[in-house]
């Protein structure tokens, strides 16, 4: 049974770091010229709900312009692997531009760096992360 949406769909840019994108997901697979767009307006986006503050069951959406931001690092010719992964690379950024026409921006010369900050915190004596966790959210 299919569950009703209630509301407009949460607008959703999605961010990805490509260098971080090629080690951990295409890297040893046949992936490497993976279509980011229809990966996420028809596979990924369409799988995840998510009930707002008022109970509402809300799919998501790609803002049109730009959907997807990618940043990666250049591949150095110098310490490249394969021969042709300068222009492999090169390659695929000219492909996705001109494929989506301005739904992303592809950024091969950028990192993305964000600044995250670490909460240190002491769980009791004893007890694994999820005891710990429990008995906070029932003294709360």
């Amino acid at each position: 049974m299919q569950r009703k949406l209630d509301s407009e769909p949460l607008r959703t840019r999605i961010y990805i770091d490509g260098y971080n994108f090629y080690y951990g997901c295409l890297r040893g697979t046949p992936y490497k010229w993976l279509d980011l767009l229809p990966l996420f307006e028809k596979h990924i986006l369409p799988s995840i709900l998510v009930t707002d503050s008022h109970g509402q069951i809300r799919a998501s959406r790609l803002l049109e312009s730009p959907s997807i931001k990618y940043f990666t690092a250049k591949i150095i010719e110098s310490v490249a692997r394969a021969g042709d992964s300068v222009s492999s690379q090169a390659r695929y950024h000219t492909a996705l531009r001109k494929l989506h026409d301005g739904r992303g921006e592809y950024r091969p010369d950028q990192v993305c760096a964000l600044e995250a900050r670490a909460h240190q915190f002491r769980r009791p004596c004893g007890l694994s992360a999820t005891e710990s966790d429990s008995r906070e959210e029932t003294n709360h």
